[in-house]
């Protein structure tokens, strides 16, 4: 048997950063010359106070209307600002004010710089935990199988699960992903010129992106919209603002599941050494994610002049949304081969094979997929699946779509051919061609 433990600590001065990295292994036989093990764990944990964030926010001066510090010199690096007509002297009647965007204001922190800048600190702790474990089995001399496992899971903590007083820190998100990968292996002496290697191994990774809620969306505060996420909302006043939420660091799973067997038989007969063998596998993939879906507010200044009085008087820059993104998918693979080694004499070799690897199309299993036809388009042909579709587009069903839910051919003739060559001159080994 055998053990080993590691331990290894890191911090930086200044920045907080803690990266603790621990482990050990343990192995050995469990029935000697017959069974064996061995397992391993390892684990990393990362602490950091990140330097400084700032954003900016309105003040008490913006909320009753007067915008004349934060248009000056003193808060904007490229000079003094002005608000556009109709507005005079950089002041706003508050009764043009957007109740949503009081309401959003009411979340944010309060400041009392006169230019609305708040300075801030957002931590996000990491957590990985790597686990494997292997049993081989000596059934007789001539056969043995084994089995092996490994697990990995990833945590990230959302910084607003930690500082829910702060809601400028829901513009990161969490992660709580898992990989899982199995092994079973059987390998067989035949004879003494035949041996024979059979594996089959599944793979399961499911990504998950995590969010911690705003404690609103848009309907919530009174916009006449829709949100997929009923607790998230995605705001961003940008060119000296502040953010709320992040589109890519919504709620999103990513699931993909695969399983494959190949077998490898290999035979010496006189001077050649032939290999047979091949692979088919099958995976699928699930994609649900939310970037957009809760639709993403910008504000810029554009408008009035000044971004904060475009957020507070609900002039939008751009509004964009669209429904969860769904993609449900599955791929056949199969590769077959055969190759040969011949030793045609003491001083030369020759390797030469052929693999064959049809291409098989994807299959978007949830039908979400369409093909376009310019001739279609010309013609005014539209598609009999969705009435309100434009002419040329095809959709799984109509008539002329191609190859099921796939929208592309296969292409069953792929065929790898390779060939080697090696000559010793002097037949002595100490030089090659």
């Amino acid at each position: 048997p055998f053990i080993a433990i590691i331990h290894a600590t890191g911090e930086r001065q200044g920045d907080g950063l803690s990266r603790k990295q621990y482990g050990g292994t343990l192995g050995g036989p469990i029935a000697t010359d017959k069974l064996f093990f061995f397992g391993a764990y390892q684990g990393t944990r990362i602490r950091e106070t990140p330097a400084d964030l700032f954003s900016f926010v309105p003040t008490a001066a913006m909320l009753a209307g007067d915008f004349t510090q934060y248009a000056s010199a003193q808060c904007n690096a490229n000079g003094a600002r002005t608000l556009g007509a109709p507005f005079v002297n950089n002041r706003i009647n508050p009764a043009l004010f957007s109740p949503a965007a009081l309401k959003v204001a009411e979340a944010l922190p309060k400041t009392t710089d006169p230019c609305g800048r708040v300075t801030y600190s957002r931590s996000r702790p990491q957590d990985e935990s790597q686990y494997i474990g292997k049993v081989d089995l000596q059934l007789s001399s001539n056969h043995s199988i084994f089995g092996r496992y490994m697990f990995t899971a990833v945590k990230w903590t959302p910084p607003f699960a930690l500082q829910p007083d702060n809601i400028l820190v829901s513009s990161q998100g969490g992660r709580d992903n898992k990989a899982h990968s199995f092994t079973v292996g059987d390998t067989m002496v035949l004879s003494n010129t035949t041996v024979n290697a059979i594996r089959f191994a599944y793979n399961y990774t499911d990504i998950h992106r995590t969010h911690e809620p705003t404690g609103f969306s848009a309907p919530d505060i009174g916009i006449k919209t829709f949100s997929y996420l009923e607790d998230y909302m995605l705001l961003n006043v940008t060119n000296g603002g502040f953010q709320i939420g992040g589109g890519t660091e919504s709620e999103a799973i990513y699931k993909t599941p695969s399983y494959s067997i190949n077998d490898d038989l290999t035979i010496v007969r006189g001077a050649h050494q032939y290999g047979i063998g091949g692979t088919v596998a099958y995976w699928n993939s699930l994609t649900q994610a939310n970037v957009r879906s809760p639709g993403q507010f910008t504000f810029d200044g554009s408008i009035t002049g000044l971004p904060l009085a475009d957020f507070l008087t609900g002039r939008l820059q751009s509004l964009i949304q669209a429904v969860p993104n769904t993609l449900d998918m599955e791929q056949w693979y199969l590769g077959l081969y055969a190759q040969d080694t011949w030793k045609m004499s003491t001083k030369t070799t020759l390797n030469y094979g052929v693999r064959w690897e049809p291409g098989f199309a994807q299959r978007i299993r949830n039908g979400w997929i369409y093909n376009f036809s310019a001739d279609r388009f010309v013609n005014n042909v539209k598609t009999t699946q969705y009435a309100n579709a434009p002419p040329g587009f095809l959709y799984p069903g109509d008539e002329g779509f191609v190859n099921g839910n796939a929208g592309m051919e296969d292409n069953l003739w792929q065929f790898s051919p390779r060939v080697g060559f090696a000559w010793d001159p002097a037949g002595d080994g100490k030089m090659s061609i």
